[in-house]
């Protein structure tokens, strides 16, 4: 298989149109922020040691992932859903 340019030329240019030129922005979106949220909740949590996490008691341990997979479920659904400023309609 030899390489062509043309293959990759076009998924360049498909990439390219699919990014978001004000990124600066997103970065105030709900999604966003729930998802890093949940994110460095996570990465906490695997700092704990596992002694630690076991004198929680198991409703602590089910309790955070629980917690943890509705902030990333909130972030998902984000991601759908308009956000910003709400415009008002002319009058």
């Amino acid at each position: 298989m030899a390489f062509q340019p043309n293959i990759s030329q076009r998924l360049y240019l498909h990439v390219k149109r699919r990014t978001v030129s004000d990124w600066r922005q997103r970065l105030r979106d709900f999604s966003t922020i729930a998802l890093a949220l949940g994110t460095a909740l996570q990465g906490a949590w695997l700092i704990f040691p596992d002694d630690l996490k076991n004198s929680f008691g198991p409703g602590v341990t089910k309790g955070v992932s629980y917690g943890l997979a509705v902030i990333l479920l909130w972030g998902l659904v984000g991601k759908f859903v308009v956000q910003g400023p709400i415009e008002e309609p002319p009058k």
